[in-house]
């Protein structure tokens, strides 16, 4: 796997300084996408919830593969902070720790339920816990969802605090007619680190919606970090660990 950019390598180059915070590193981000369960067209948008985890030591600043850890004794998701919550464990992949509910059906996500995603590595319990964000609400799709084929539409996520956004158009068939979002591990870790604030508005280009009367389905994912204090474990200065939900709303092109 190849990890470009930000989170691994600016850890790496500082880390010769002796106030330099040395322990692992961890980054991912576990998102849902509810509607899933009930429409089989929105498959596209991804399983109901998915978890991708990726552990780094800071170890060598030359060679990022040097520093992916591919031994911890054990990654899992707890469905909940009490002692009684649910467990469940991600599989390792090449470096990367994932999963979703279509091969692990006990993984669920839950807006404004607490989790925690855990690692057992190098002989210690190491942690991030965050409360699932709600999914975000799109403005200025029109009600009750008709809109001119070929023409750009502007959804606001106006007064919504959230540090990622992704977003996808999708036709009848579930097929993607425009979209927003990064493709593979190493474009998701890129986005998940952006510096740069996302968008208050987001314009759907006319060609998502290319025929008339037909139906489409816009579909946006919030994405919130875990702030620095929710790190147990691991190095809180360049752990990046976020959360999301789809949202998603109907829309027909007029005549």
């Amino acid at each position: 796997m190849r990890l470009r950019g930000g989170l691994l390598a600016v850890a790496l180059l500082v880390a010769g300084c002796e106030s330099v915070d040395t322990r692992p590193i961890v980054a991912g981000v576990y998102g849902g996408a509810p509607d899933v369960e009930e429409h089989e067209e929105l498959e596209e948008l991804g399983p109901s919830a998915a978890a991708l985890v990726v552990l780094a030591r800071p170890v060598s600043a030359t060679d990022l593969q040097e520093n992916i850890v591919r031994d911890a004794d054990r990654v899992w998701i707890d469905l909940g902070l009490s002692e009684s919550a649910a467990e469940v464990d991600l599989p390792h992949d090449d470096g990367r720790y994932r999963g979703d509910s279509d091969d692990l059906p006990g993984l669920s996500y839950t807006p404004g339920a607490a989790y925690r995603i855990n690692a057992e590595l190098d002989g210690e319990h190491r942690f991030v816990e965050m409360t699932a964000p709600l999914a975000p609400i799109l403005f200025g799709v029109p009600e009750p969802g008709v809109h001119p084929a070929n023409t750009p539409l502007v959804v606001q996520l106006t007064d919504q605090q959230f540090d990622g956004i992704q977003w996808v158009v999708l036709d009848v068939d579930g097929e993607p007619t425009a979209e927003g979002r990064p493709d593979g591990t190493g474009e998701t870790l890129d986005w998940l680190i952006e510096d740069e604030p996302p968008p208050m508005s987001i314009e759907l280009p006319g060609d998502a919606f290319p025929e008339p009367a037909m139906p489409y389905t816009i579909g946006v994912f919030g994405m919130e970090r875990a702030p620095q204090d929710a790190y147990e474990g691991f190095g809180q200065t360049y752990s990046t660990f976020g959360m999301g939900a789809f949202a998603t709303r109907p829309l027909l092109t007029a005549q």
